[in-house]
């Protein structure tokens, strides 16, 4: 069954399978994108290293690329206290949304996720041939 939005449309699907894990592939940072992006511009100096941590952490989770739905378990696996991380939600949780996993996702992070699972299979099926031989 899914979930209800609060407008009362079902919520999205998650981009990904909830098996995807990330492991020990690299997360490359795009250092223009993320210069020039909205959500970095409107963050304040003290917010951008919250937000690379952010995305870093989502990277480790289960699924890669999500987050729990729970604003105090976000902020206590960033290691902030929930009045700062609820002061400054509307930057750090930018773009984020909710799926019918109950769990977060950000559209440029699950962008990045997706290439890596195209990457993965690629080496796979690489390894595949190569072994066939």
């Amino acid at each position: 069954m899914a979930l209800l939005a609060v407008a009362g449309k079902p919520l999205p699907d998650p981009p990904y399978p909830a098996s995807v894990r990330s492991g020990h592939w690299k997360y490359a940072l795009d250092v223009a994108r993320i210069t020039q992006s909205t959500t970095w511009i409107l963050a304040n100096a003290e917010t951008r290293p919250w937000l690379l941590m952010l995305w870093f952490t989502s990277w480790q989770q289960i699924p890669a690329g999500s987050l729990p739905a729970d604003d105090e378990v976000i902020a206590a696996t960033l290691g902030m206290t929930p009045a700062w991380f609820q002061a400054h939600r509307p930057v750090l949780m930018r773009k984020w949304y909710r799926a019918s996993d109950d769990r977060l996702y950000n559209p440029t992070v699950s962008e990045l996720v997706l290439a890596m699972i195209a990457e993965k299979t690629d080496w796979r099926n690489r390894q595949r041939k190569r072994r066939a031989k």
